[in-house]
């Protein structure tokens, strides 16, 4: 009767850690490591740390023997090692937060770390569902430990969402640079052992609030072929707004929009592939007013990448928007203006700014992406290549003043670089930096850049300072411009 409850107990557990690992993106850990290609020499053992998505999205594991560091490797792949006893150190955050493993290693033999820790996969969209790269902040509940940073993937540039790898229980996602205590900007998120989780943070694109958190229900809109995602779908706005008050007698406003979402993306280990094509159009109406065009709007993104060794590799990008219909900007009241041709215009009500499908925006962007560094304490990736921007104008104006001014075609080329990198400087300081810059001209006065950095130092369990330096030069100013922020954050329970 004893043996036949533990033979329960065994097919309970291993039914359990089936159905957990049912909800990775990668395959199990047992296939896993019988599909790695890693021929165990004589005199040697192995590890073989199971990744729950893609490897290169995921922080690497650390090996330690009698404390002194041994390797760092990414997970999902066999390491050899001398047979031993060794210590792992696995998970996001800084090195204090990792969770720590030991093995022992047997000659000959590959030591399988079944995973208790979660793995959680944050995607930020903005409303209209297209992917942004909006920050966030984790925050461990149970010890009000903060882990970082997330950010959303610019899938343009063929960027990986990050994999945290937590241990159990509650965490809590905030706005960047709010307090653990906020009640606004936030969303809590219960993590199980074994189990990949993932959700989508929906934001607004023109504040950065959070507006939605949890997990999109797709299945009739979104198809999966092998590696394959598409997604297409028509959504619809409608609004009638009756007004009747002192200001406004017996007012309505009525408003209609239409946006017809095309998207699809092939990921592999060593492919990415993504595409978006956006066609939008609505009408409007106020009493008294002819209908207007209310949203107007074409536009097509596609980029490739390809890593070689999962590391570095090249890519293309592509780019356009423009619209369907024409323009006009209509006055309150009938008022002069003057033309382009410099002839007065009198008692208009409206004036034509651009033709159909001008101005037309295109981009493009060669080069190659790389991987600097990947480890516990520094991670850095490096893209560069030759960008190009042009758009293109006919009979098309801009309203300054009561004046018609002609819009100028650009084409604009140059060499384009973005550098990201995340460091944990000590076991209590993380850094976080990106720099984005173009280079339209071999003239350094004439290059554009973004470059953001933030420090965050752990004084205490209670207390943290977050000091944070933007760096920006803009097109068309000489000067470099700065913005400086410190924040101090504590956290008390009562």
């Amino acid at each position: 009767m004893k043996r036949f409850a533990i033979i329960l107990l065994s097919l309970g557990l291993c039914a359990s850690v089936q159905a957990q690992q049912e909800t990775w993106d990668a395959q199990p850990a047992r296939v896993q490591v019988d599909r790695d290609p890693t021929i165990v020499p004589v005199g040697k053992g192995a590890i073989f740390v199971p990744s729950m998505t893609n490897p290169i999205a995921e922080p690497m594991v650390s090996i330690y023997q009698n404390g002194r560091l041994v390797t760092s490797a990414k997970t999902g792949n066999c390491v050899l090692v001398e047979p031993g006893t060794y210590e792992l150190k696995i998970g996001s955050g800084t090195i204090a937060q990792t969770m720590t493993r030991t093995v022992e290693v047997d000659e000959g033999h590959i030591t399988l770390l079944e995973p208790d820790w979660c793995g959680l996969v944050i995607d930020v969209i903005d409303e209209k569902r297209t992917s942004v790269k909006e920050s966030y902040e984790l925050f461990y509940q149970s010890k009000l430990e903060n882990y970082g940073i997330g950010y959303g993937a610019d899938e343009e540039l063929g960027e990986e969402l990050r994999t945290w790898l937590l241990k159990t229980g509650l965490y809590k996602i905030v706005k960047t640079g709010q307090s653990f205590y906020t009640t606004v900007n936030f969303a809590t998120v219960r993590l199980f052992p074994g189990e990949l989780v993932k959700y989508t943070l929906v934001v607004d694109s023109e504040t950065g609030n959070f507006i939605g958190f949890g997990v999109l229900d797709e299945t009739s809109r979104q198809t999966r072929i092998r590696n394959w995602k598409i997604r297409s779908e028509i959504n619809g706005s409608f609004l009638l707004n009756f007004q009747n008050t002192a200001a406004e007698k017996d007012q309505y406003t009525l408003q209609l929009l239409t946006e017809w979402y095309n998207y699809a993306r092939y990921t592999t280990i060593y492919h990415n592939f993504f595409t978006r094509f956006i066609i939008e159009g609505g009408l409007s109406r106020r009493r008294g007013e002819s209908f207007r065009k209310y949203g107007d709007k074409v536009e097509l993104k596609s980029s490739y990448s390809y890593r070689f060794f999962q590391r570095v590799g090249p890519y293309v990008r592509f780019a356009f928007d423009t619209k369907f219909f024409s323009s006009k900007h209509y006055f309150d009241k009938e008022q002069d203006y003057v033309n382009a041709q410099g002839d007065t215009v009198y008692a208009a009500s409206d004036a034509n700014l651009s033709p159909s499908f001008f101005p037309l925006h295109l981009k493009e962007g060669v080069g190659a992406s790389l991987s600097i560094c990947k480890s516990l304490r520094l991670n850095a990736s490096l893209r560069a290549g030759y960008g190009a921007r042009q758009t293109f104008v006919r009979d098309s104006y801009l309203l300054i003043g009561n004046k018609l001014t002609p819009m100028k075609e650009s084409h604009l080329t140059g060499m384009e670089v973005l550098l990201t990198s995340d460091a944990r400087v000590t076991s209590r300081i993380a850094i976080n930096s990106e720099f984005d810059m173009l280079m339209p001209k071999s003239d350094p006065n004439a290059w554009v850049y973004d470059w953001e950095n933030r420090i965050r130092m752990f004084l205490t369990k209670w207390m943290s300072l977050d000091y944070t330096l933007d760096l920006f030069r803009e097109e068309g100013v000489d000067e470099l411009q700065s913005e400086h922020r410190i924040l101090v954050r504590f956290s008390f329970v009562l």
